[in-house]
């Protein structure tokens, strides 16, 4: 039987970019090693190889979704739909282009100054200007503070069990516990504030799923599927002693949040793969098995 949690945080400052399954997947990976009582070099070895089911979200506007991926009948409702970023969790009846209570992202520039003679420990170089990106989700103006991800697993599974404890303990000492790019400065910081369990998702039965993470396809029904692709760079963050970076092998494509899957294989339709740049006896992996949230048959977009 498949266990699914929300695990609900709140933003402790600006935010640059919502972060995505795989660094979700990095960041819990990171806090189970603190439990003695796992083994997360073997955990994530069985993630890749399967022997263990696992899927985690991107981090999302509490109590909505990525609006899902699909043909619209015209102009005017492609350009709405392409501003609704998020709509609610329940998706019955309403056709999405009606959806009143939806959300949109707003992009801005933040001005800030680098003191490069401190940074480089070069005296005599000049300040440098430059700028960071900032996003907003927006709620009819008001801007949106509560986030969320989804993790699953099967119920039988003691490390994941001994995850949410972990979680739990966060959450009881009030601590930050997701950081993004340019945390040091401030950004992309959140607290664990709640959890709780999921135990009305269909998953029997069902064959359309939401992808609401990172996908690297495994068996999914490419044909009848609704995809969008996002390419990402696998640039390390350091290499190892004698590794070199190649930028023309260094490209993996994902299926992103919004697009609809179809699948009978709903336990292997995600797939996870070596990091090409890991360190020596050092299991790294690139986490490609998403959150899949079951979709009704039935939604349309207008």
């Amino acid at each position: 039987m498949i266990k699914t949690y929300k695990i609900k945080v709140k933003s402790q400052g600006r935010i640059t970019q919502l972060l995505d399954s795989q660094k979700i997947f990095g960041a819990l990976m990171y806090l189970l090693v603190k439990d003695e009582r796992v083994n997360v070099t073997g955990f994530v070895r069985q993630v890749k190889s399967d022997k263990k089911f696992f899927m985690v979200s991107n981090l999302l506007p509490n109590g909505y979704l990525p609006t899902p991926h699909g043909d619209v009948k015209n102009k005017v409702d492609y350009q709405k739909i392409k501003s609704m970023k998020f709509v609610p969790e329940v998706l019955k009846g309403t056709p999405i282009i009606e959806i009143k209570d939806y959300l949109t992202i707003h992009e801005s520039q933040v001005q800030q100054y680098r003191l490069s003679n401190e940074f480089y420990e070069v005296p005599g170089l000049e300040n440098e200007l430059f700028s960071v990106p900032i996003i907003k989700i927006l709620k009819q103006g008001a801007e949106c503070k509560d986030f969320c991800f989804y993790i699953a697993f099967d119920e039988a599974d003691e490390d994941s069990k001994r995850l949410i404890e972990c979680l739990k303990n966060i959450i009881a000492e009030e601590k930050a516990f997701l950081f993004g790019q340019r945390a040091s400065q401030g950004y992309n910081t959140y607290q664990a504030i709640g959890i709780d369990e999921e135990i009305d998702l269909p998953w029997e039965n069902t064959i359309y799923y939401l992808n609401i993470g990172m996908l690297l396809p495994n068996e999914i029904d490419f044909k009848n599927s609704q995809l969008k692709l996002f390419t990402s760079e696998r640039r390390p963050y350091e290499l190892d002693f004698g590794q070199e970076f190649k930028r023309a092998d260094n490209f993996i494509s994902f299926i992103e949040a919004g697009s609809v899957i179809e699948t009978s294989k709903f336990l292997n339709s995600g797939k996870c793969i070596d990091s090409p740049y890991k360190k020596t006896n050092e299991e790294r992996i690139v986490f490609g098995k998403s959150f899949l949230y079951p979709l009704e048959k039935e939604w349309k977009l207008s």
